[in-house]
């Protein structure tokens, strides 16, 4: 069973892939809540308990693996082993995945959460889940990977832009995608790249428009007798109302099931036009709009021959259907608006479907398609250090995965009598620093090695002996680490040491 993972701030979803088409989906909340006793509850029912005093709610565990708490991680574990039991695979089958982080975010955050999904598989899937076959891969180019196999573009050009507007629940996220068509007669070479990053706006998602509308229907709070989760609920479905039509109301319901009178007896309704929430969130509007500008300038520097009207807009996330986004969208780039929405069912899957439909394509499931190449595919750099030098190269951010060599690595510590010396201690990090020690960079303890066999100098200096380093990068992580010293061996051999990094 081929699986597209989305774990996401508000909601996560996954899509099984199965007989060359997308074959089943699980979706749920991420929010988890704590009880006091440490039971954990997850999906809808970690919400209805979200004010009770028994324990605390957890809005967003994803949120907080920045902070490389190991709660959060044990949080986020809780919340893909109901999403991957929410799942209908069969029994016998091995389950690969693909997940799919945001373009933005940094190493740890894609070790973290590759971890999390490796847990949570096991505990969920046992023996079924392949851990050679998972793979990682941007948010943006599994939804315009999505875009592009399933969308027909008639007339379309080898070089296209995807310009991916995601708005989730608690962030918005925003990036160019080039995609390149290479035909062939046995297939399509596709090759991606993420080619305008941008940081996601953290503060600006479909949870703020739920909570300007329920400040401003209910300026006193949720009315005594009705569920808060009951008026969330209500306000999400006015939300969606407002989307299709220019006015919309909805009765709040109580705990009993029965309809929330006034004073004078009649339903009290939640009602608004959406003039009147387009103004509410007027303010999130302009973020939006200065998010895309600084994103369309960053597209034209990229490539100055780029038309901006003729990128493919693709709105990905629920809060894309209010009308005022999408006119937000196209008063930017004026481009057609390309919707993937799923016809009967109106949700927008777009990435799920797209890593779905990445796995269906690792494990040979579909043709078409001959090969797919993401290229700044994970966003990552790395330095070494050794004693109390640091080496000055670095992988380059966004390298794809390989072997990387930076520069000679002399040794320091001579052992008495000249004959023999030891690496010692060799430190990893991994960041968007622009020097090694800088605090942008994160000190990977897992990759640290220390090499305590002493190393023949035969008569050479230190200087002269130049040990060379080889690193192997595979998704956002140091897989394996080669050092070599010619003639470092007592009979004149090389040494040769060879480490698998397993964190």
């Amino acid at each position: 069973m081929l699986i597209g993972l989305d774990y996401g701030t508000t909601t996560s979803l996954a899509i099984s892939w199965l007989d060359g088409r997308p074959h089943d989906e699980g979706r749920i909340l991420s929010s988890v809540y704590i009880c006091n006793d440490g039971k954990l509850f997850t999906d809808e029912t970690a919400y209805r308990n979200r004010t009770s005093s028994d324990g605390r709610f957890v809005r967003s565990p994803k949120s907080k693996l920045h902070n490389h708490e190991q709660e959060a991680q044990q949080l986020v574990c809780a919340t893909l082993v109901s999403l991957f039991s929410n799942l209908n695979l069969a029994e016998k089958e091995d389950v690969k995945i693909t997940l799919t982080v945001p373009n933005a975010w940094k190493d740890q955050h894609y070790v973290d959460m590759r971890n999390c999904v490796y847990e949570a598989a096991e505990q969920a899937l046992g023996h079924r889940f392949d851990k050679d076959n998972f793979t990682i891969i941007p948010e943006p180019v599994a939804a315009a990977l999505h875009f592009i196999v399933n969308k027909r573009m008639d007339g379309d050009k080898d070089t296209n832009y995807v310009v991916v507007c995601d708005i989730g629940g608690g962030t918005t996220d925003l990036a160019v995608v080039k995609c390149e068509k290479y035909r062939e007669p046995d297939g399509i070479d596709l090759v991606f790249e993420v080619a305008c990053p941008m940081d996601g706006d953290p503060k600006l998602g479909g949870d703020n428009f739920d909570e300007a509308l329920m400040k401003y229907l209910l300026p006193d709070g949720v009315p005594a007798g009705v569920p808060e989760y009951v008026v969330w609920n209500s306000i999400k479905v006015l939300k969606s109302q407002l989307s299709t039509q220019d006015f919309a109301q909805i009765p709040l319901m109580k705990a009993d099931g029965t309809v929330l009178l006034d004073a004078h007896r009649r339903p009290k309704l939640l009602k608004c036009t959406r003039t009147e929430f387009e103004g509410l969130i007027k303010e999130y509007l302009n973020r939006l709009t200065t998010m895309l500008n600084i994103l369309a300038n960053k597209l034209q520097n990229y490539d100055s021959t780029c038309d901006l009207s003729q990128v493919y807009l693709l709105p990905v996330g629920g809060s894309c259907r209010i009308p005022a986004i999408r006119e937000t969208l196209k008063k930017v780039f004026n481009a057609m608006l390309c919707d993937m929405v799923n016809e009967t069912e109106e949700s927008f899957d777009s990435i799920a479907s797209g890593a779905a439909f990445y796995s269906a394509w690792l494990a040979q499931k579909v043709s078409g398609y001959r090969a797919i190449e993401i290229t700044n595919r994970l966003p990552h750099r790395l330095a070494i250090k050794h004693g109390d030098n640091a080496l000055e190269t670095w992988v380059p951010k966004n390298s794809p995965d390989g072997k990387y060599s930076p520069k000679m690595l002399h040794p320091i510590h001579m052992n008495p009598g000249g004959e023999t010396f030891q690496i010692g201690k060799i430190q990893f990090f991994q960041g968007d620093g622009d020097f090694i020690l800088e605090n942008r960079n994160e000190h990977l303890k897992c990759a640290d090695i220390t090499i305590d066999e002493p190393i023949y100098a035969h008569g050479r200096r230190t200087e002269d002996i130049p040990v060379r380093l080889e690193v192997i990068i595979e998704q956002s992580r140091i897989h394996e680490v080669v050092i070599t010293v010619d003639g470092g061996r007592e009979n004149g051999r090389d040494f040769k040491f060879t480490k698998k990094i397993d964190g």
